[in-house]
């Protein structure tokens, strides 16, 4: 739109398609059959007045009509003027609309080189805004289903299945360790285990989780010297972990009380004494443990365990002169710590 030779704003365009779908809706109104709206309108001197906008919007949708009441819908139009470094200045027009039936208003905002500009286009956007909401009210007031329709299509509604419940899944890890200890001497002795552990993941994380278990293939040893002669201690067990929950204190932490049971072999073997022999006897073990997992992320886990283990079976190794080279403590403390990755 052209008005004393100036340039109308590029986006006129666009809002007279706009205005030309409103008008083509609107013009089978019939005058008074929309919902009526309440106006709140402020501008700066200069610009068109109130009537004169009201009647731009009437153009756009016939039968408009405009209320007090409370309930109608509220259409907000201001207008500012910005400042710009230049001496040419920039109109805002700025649209809210709020209904009672619905919390969240909403806003438009639209730029003109004139206040009488900025005012076309906001009246041009309420037109718009005014025939979607009457569109819509009217196809609601229209789609009416009959009461025994209704029913009919409440008895024949298939039945909704339920979502299925989480459920705890048990899961598998591997890895290794580092056993540390007086466990089988009155020396440290050290070596590294082969884990396989098996747990339940919950489906809801609490406190007390499902059971888990561990098993752990260990090879330790240690090197006595007694009477300026040496000897050397090798186990070779197979140690099992049962617990029967699981504590979750945090959700990276998890605790798990146990029983350990250990089995297998001690050889023996003298190195630098008078007259070298070797042995082999059996080993059994059982006792209380506990175990601490820290999960570094859901596939890698690094674990702790303390232990104190009663040896079940005590045999004593000696020199030929009756000095003792070994004899196995009785309540014997177990430590082991390692790294361990999770089957997904």
């Amino acid at each position: 739109m052209n008005r004393g030779g100036r340039e109308t704003n590029p986006r006129v365009w666009f809002l007279f398609a706009a205005w030309v779908s409103v008008t083509m809706s609107g013009a089978a109104q019939e005058p008074g059959s929309r919902e009526p709206v309440r106006l709140a309108f402020a501008v700066p001197p200069g610009c068109p007045d109130e009537e004169v906008f009201w009647q731009w919007v009437s153009e756009r949708t016939p039968g408009i009509g405009r209320s007090a009441e409370e309930a109608a819908r509220l259409f907000e139009v201001s207008v500012a003027v910005l400042e710009a470094e230049s001496s040419a200045r920039t109109f805002e027009g700025r649209l809210r609309v709020s209904d009672s039936r619905d919390a969240n208003p909403t806003e438009r905002v639209l730029e003109g080189i004139s206040c009488e500009e900025a005012l076309e286009a906001l009246a041009l956007v309420t037109a718009l805004a005014i025939d979607q909401a009457e569109q819509a009210r009217i196809a609601q007031e229209q789609v009416v289903i009959p009461e025994s329709r209704r029913l009919e299509s409440s008895v024949r509604a298939p039945p909704v299945d339920p979502l299925p419940e989480p459920v705890a899944e048990w899961r598998t890890r591997i890895g290794a360790s580092l056993d540390v200890g007086l466990s089988r001497s009155t020396d440290v002795t050290w070596g590294p285990s082969a884990i396989l552990g098996l747990h339940r993941d919950p489906a809801d994380r609490s406190f007390v989780e499902g059971p888990s278990g561990r098993l752990a293939l260990v090879w330790s040893s240690v090197e006595t010297e007694v009477e300026a002669q040496t000897a050397r201690f090798a186990w070779w067990l197979l140690r099992v972990d049962g617990c029967p929950a699981t504590l979750r204190v945090v959700p990276f932490l998890r605790i798990d009380p146990c029983v350990a049971f250990e089995a297998g072999v001690i050889t023996a073997s003298g190195e630098r004494t008078m007259a070298p022999k070797s042995a082999v006897r059996p080993w059994f073990t059982a006792g209380p443990s506990t175990r601490l997992s820290f999960e570094i992320s859901d596939e890698w886990t690094f674990e702790l365990g303390a232990a104190l283990m009663i040896a079940l079976v005590r045999d004593r190794f000696h020199l030929a002169s009756g000095a003792t080279l070994l004899e196995p403590r009785t309540l014997q403390p177990v430590l082991d710590g390692g790294l361990s990755w999770t089957f997904p």
